[in-house]
């Protein structure tokens, strides 16, 4: 995407912890887990763009709106290497479990996710992922 940072090094020790890049397979690097923290030190740095989005799922401005009212979700994606074309982060499922989740977040889940290709919605689990 033009206008991206392309400081992979920074880029990967705010999403992996560190820079790994035998860890690439193809170019891409999936994660789990991403807290919202890192969504925002992505955004700073110019590493994504709020209008970023992932195949059919909300774009980034929707998701993090839906997580300010509603934390605790960890995200899922995969970043694509600086030396490819096509280097960006995309975010492709987020996830929340463990903790009971009232009704009403399991109706703003299903109104903003439910279309996702793979979900869940239940008092232990809210999952989407797009493919």
């Amino acid at each position: 995407m033009y206008g991206l940072n392309r400081d992979e090094k920074l880029r990967d020790e705010i999403i992996f912890g560190k820079h790994e890049p035998d860890k690439y397979l193809g170019g891409i690097r999936r994660f789990e887990g991403l807290k919202i923290s890192q969504l925002f030190d992505l955004f700073c740095n110019h590493f994504i763009t709020w209008d970023e989005r992932h195949n059919a799922a909300p774009d980034l401005r929707e998701i993090v709106g839906y997580i300010a009212e509603h934390p605790g979700y960890g995200m899922s994606g995969y970043a694509v290497a600086a030396q490819r074309d096509d280097y960006r982060v995309s975010i492709d499922g987020l996830e929340k479990e463990g903790v009971a989740i009232t009704k009403q977040e399991q109706e703003d889940f299903k109104k903003l996710f439910g279309a996702a290709d793979d979900f869940e919605a239940s008092s232990r689990r809210l999952y989407a992922w797009y493919d």
